[in-house]
């Protein structure tokens, strides 16, 4: 009798435990929630069909994508970036996706929702074709509807058009598989050559280029003078490319989009809820006198998209969480 009593009482205390730590979790998830959601849902204009057809429709989208970058262009010399976007509309502040991580961030952008939806990791970009039904990217979206237009992708890390994009007859990619640099400048360098190369020809609506030497640099060098010689660098590489396009009279009737992923934590590294990690870069700019100068309302890294397919004419998926800031567009 004695031991069924002791056993009772363990059980007893077992289960005393076991709710104290299971309201204990939950008041910590919804601390956590309260603290954490809020600043990743958008909060801007979902353009109605009117708010379309009355839009200033560029004729093509070019994002300018710098992985790793976070908000330093605010604080480096880059004499090219401040050109294409003197007039713009600038966020220092947009909000990353939880975590802080590339595919995580650059599939939001493409696809217009939260990372809880789409749910694409570094790791699945690499070993998964992206394919979604319910979660088209821009491309997809765009193409679908005009099917003899193409779009570009140019990716130094290959992932993106794997695993971030998907595959289609009209959904041109291209990314440098053979150089084995590893600090990917040789592979940032062939993005802006490919670029040069093919723009023209393709004449694509949607364009993404992506330069992930930042990133690396993060990585492996830490946030010190080699990160920002490497954003430098990315600085000149945009400049060519602009030039390339201004060159062959294509600048007008372009909506440029500048965008990082993700920064990095002093010192390096990230993924974090620190706020030089979790804190992203979005400039927009294009010359048919519809962008409003100076720094447009709440961004979360899901509102490219909305930011996109509204400059080219275009209703946004319902299934969107994403919208386009306020006081960006006057047409909005």
């Amino acid at each position: 009798m004695e031991k069924r009593k002791i056993a009772l009482i363990v059980i007893t205390c077992i289960i005393i435990a076991s709710m104290l730590v299971s309201v204990g979790v939950s008041i910590w998830g919804m601390d956590f929630m309260a603290k954490h959601l809020p600043e990743r849902y958008s909060n801007g204009i979902i353009p109605t069909n009117a708010d379309v057809a009355n839009a200033v429709k560029y004729d093509r989208v070019v994002i300018f994508g710098i992985d790793g970058m976070g908000t330093k262009f605010k604080d480096l010399d880059s004499p090219n970036y401040d050109k294409i976007f003197k007039d713009g509309s600038i966020s220092y502040s947009v909000t990353t996706q939880l975590p802080s991580v590339s595919a995580h961030n650059w599939v939001s952008m493409f696809t217009g929702v939260r990372y809880q939806k789409h749910r694409i990791t570094n790791e699945d970009a690499w070993v998964r074709a992206y394919k979604s039904e319910e979660y088209p990217t821009i491309f997809k979206t765009y193409l679908n509807k005009h099917p003899e237009e193409k779009c570009l992708s140019i990716a130094s890390w290959d992932p993106i058009n794997h695993g971030c994009i998907e595959n289609m007859n009209n959904m041109i990619k291209y990314s440098d598989k053979e150089s084995k640099d590893g600090m990917h400048v040789e592979q940032d360098d062939y993005c802006v050559a490919k670029f040069k190369e093919v723009f023209k020809e393709i004449n694509p609506r949607i364009t993404f280029i992506h330069l992930d030497n930042v990133d690396e640099t993060g990585h492996t060098k830490g946030t010190g003078k080699e990160y920002e010689d490497a954003i430098k660098a990315e600085d000149a590489r945009i400049g060519e490319m602009y030039d390339y396009l201004e060159a062959n009279d294509l600048v007008h009737g372009t909506l440029f989009i500048c965008v990082s992923d993700h920064g990095h934590k002093e010192g390096g590294g990230h993924g974090g809820e620190s706020e030089l990690e979790k804190t992203a870069t979005c400039a927009v700019n294009g010359d048919l006198g519809n962008i409003i100068k100076g720094t447009p309302g709440k961004m979360v890294t899901q509102d490219i998209a909305s930011i996109v397919l509204y400059a080219l004419g275009e209703v946004q998926p319902r299934n969107y969480d994403a919208m386009v800031p306020f006081d960006m567009f006057n047409t909005l």
